[in-house]
C-alpha cells in the first residue's frame, strides 16, 4: 500500500529527495524487521513456556504421552488418576 507519511512525493508526483528516500527506506526496513522477528520471538516464548508447564506437571506425577492418531483428543483416557 502507498503510505503518503512514508512516501509524501508519491501524491506529489515528484521525484524524492535524498533525505525522504533514507527516512521511507529506513522505515520499510524497520517494518520488514518487526514482520520477520515478531514470530521467531512468538515461537521461542511458546517454546520456553511450554517446557515451563511440562516440567511442572512431570513434578507432579503426570506422564507426557503422544495422542492416539485415531482417537479425537476430547475422547482421550486420563493415564493418570489423582486422587484428593
Amino acid at each position: 500500500m502507498r503510505d503518503v507519511d512514508i512516501f509524501p512525493w508519491l501524491a506529489e508526483k515528484r521525484r524524492p529527495t535524498k533525505e525522504e528516500r533514507f527516512r521511507s527506506s529506513t522505515i520499510v526496513a524497520d517494518r520488514l524487521c518487526g514482520a520477520v522477528a515478531d514470530p521467531i520471538v512468538r515461537n521461542a516464548q511458546e517454546k520456553r513456556q511450554l517446557a515451563l508447564i511440562e516440567d511442572y506437571l512431570t513434578e507432579r506425577g503426570y506422564k507426557k504421552i503422544a495422542p492416539p492418531t485415531a482417537t479425537p483428543i476430547t475422547q482421550m483416557e486420563p493415564a493418570l488418576s489423582l486422587s484428593g
